[in-house]
């Protein structure tokens, strides 16, 4: 979980996705809400779409302004269990992900 001025965002890590078949069991998720007139309302769910089965998502949450970085603990897709990290950019509508080499150190 991270808070910022106001948005917060709440990992699910055992959130299975049904975005796009094939679904996939325990992804990861990541809600995100905003304070508006006094109360916290949901605004976004956050789901990477490369992200792997089990891949938890949502584990970790840092976000500073208009910038989160959210990890996904047993991600698998650069080798098993690797992890990864997801950056993700508010365009000042929505949090768009953006492209970060998954054969960077640490992803």
């Amino acid at each position: 979980m991270a808070f910022n001025n106001d948005t917060l965002m709440v990992g699910a890590m055992s959130h299975t996705s049904y975005k796009n078949p094939p679904y996939r069991d325990n992804v990861g998720a990541t809600a995100v809400l905003g304070f508006n007139n006094n109360e916290w309302t949901p605004a976004q769910s956050l789901i990477p779409d490369s992200a792997t089965d089990d891949a938890r998502f949502g584990f970790s949450i840092a976000i500073q302004d208009d910038l989160a970085v959210i990890g996904s603990l047993e991600n698998s897709s650069a080798g098993d269990y690797s992890g990864a990290a997801y950056v993700y950019r508010n365009n000042g509508v929505s949090w768009e992900e953006e492209v970060v080499d998954p054969n960077m150190p640490g992803n």
